[in-house]
Parts: C-alpha cells; sequence; structure tokens
C-alpha cells in the first residue's frame, strides 16, 4: 500500500474522528468514526464502505487491517 496521509475532519472534541485516507495513487477514502461515551466506558464506531471496482477479498484484507488496529487501540487504552 505504501505510505498514506491521514486528514482528521473538525469534530475531534466531541468524539467526532471522521478522517480521509489518501493513498499514494491519489485516491481518497472518508473513514466515518465515532467514540460513544457510555457512563465510565467508551465505544468505538467505525464504518467501512466498499469502494467501487474492490474485491471481495481486498475489501476483507482492510475490514481486518482496521479491526487488527482498533483492537491494538483498545489494548493500548485498557493498559
Amino acid at each position: 500500500m505504501g505510505t498514506v496521509e491521514v486528514s482528521f475532519r473538525p469534530g475531534i472534541e466531541i468524539g467526532i474522528l471522521d478522517h480521509h485516507v489518501i493513498f499514494p495513487d491519489g485516491t481518497t477514502v472518508h473513514n466515518p468514526l465515532r467514540i460513544l461515551h457510555n457512563d465510565d466506558v467508551s465505544e468505538v464506531v467505525f464504518t467501512g464502505y466498499r469502494l467501487p471496482n474492490v474485491s471481495d477479498e481486498e475489501f476483507a484484507h482492510g475490514l481486518e487491517a482496521v479491526q487488527n488496529d482498533l483492537e491494538h487501540l483498545r489494548d493500548v487504552l485498557e493498559g
């Protein structure tokens, strides 16, 4: 995939972490990401959109990478 650029949208202070991922070929993908507060815990909600011309295998691989990242985030935050 190479090096990608990530650009966050406004709203981080209220738990909106929507961001754009810009790939080396210039393709830009919008990723909605929310932090939902629930008493003394929080939930992270990520929506993955499938781009045109992306195979089932490529889409599954991308979602697996996101899941791994979210699990790493959980592990870091839970200590």
